[in-house]
């Protein structure tokens, strides 16, 4: 909440020179997921070096990066466009029926998240991310995280007026991120 309220902060002060301009209408994507790598990867400096050690089942980690990208996939089909205040979208009707089947799979991983602490000797590479977790004195379940990974999704659209100037500006600078990302 605290971070919403950041953004619209910053976003009042952003929009506040231009209060006398036409509007137009646009829903700003508000969202968290959490990152598979923060949730199955811990990482420790071993002389120097930072190496990464597996403490969850590659299985589910493939599936929320799946999940990830699906997310972003979605809002590129259904038309938003990144901008440095964020994803927005001019109609999200067509999107949220999407992301609502998109967030019931949330709810399958969550499942199986529970499933994981109760039995971890179900996944074929047990042997491997406990071997880990002894061995770098994790507690059982290793991150308190897993225990609530749905409560940890959320996708608002924050209606939002643009002056018109602003908007146009936001539009050419993501159609000019896009131009040099394709010539790279």
């Amino acid at each position: 909440m605290v971070i919403i309220m950041v953004r619209v902060a910053s976003l009042l002060k952003w929009l506040s020179p231009v209060r006398s301009e036409p509007k137009i209408t646009v829903y700003l994507i508000d969202y968290t997921m959490p990152c598979e790598e923060s949730l199955f990867l811990v990482e420790r400096r071993r002389n120097g070096r930072i190496e990464k050690y597996w403490i969850g089942p590659k299985e589910i980690y493939n599936r929320i990066k799946q999940l990830r990208f699906e997310f972003y996939g979605l809002l590129k089909d259904y038309g938003a466009i990144r901008t440095r205040i964020g994803y927005i979208i001019e109609d999200p009707s067509g999107l949220k029926a999407y992301l609502n089947e998109w967030l019931r799979k949330w709810d399958d991983i969550d499942k199986e998240m529970k499933h994981l602490i109760e039995k971890p000797s179900d996944y074929p590479d047990h042997l491997e991310f406990m071997k880990n977790i002894v061995k770098l004195h994790l507690p059982w379940p290793p991150k308190e995280s897993w225990k609530s990974i749905r409560e940890r999704v959320r996708v608002e659209f924050l209606p939002l007026k643009l002056p018109k100037s602003k908007y146009e500006s936001l539009i050419e600078e993501a159609i000019t991120r896009i131009e040099e990302d394709q010539e790279e």
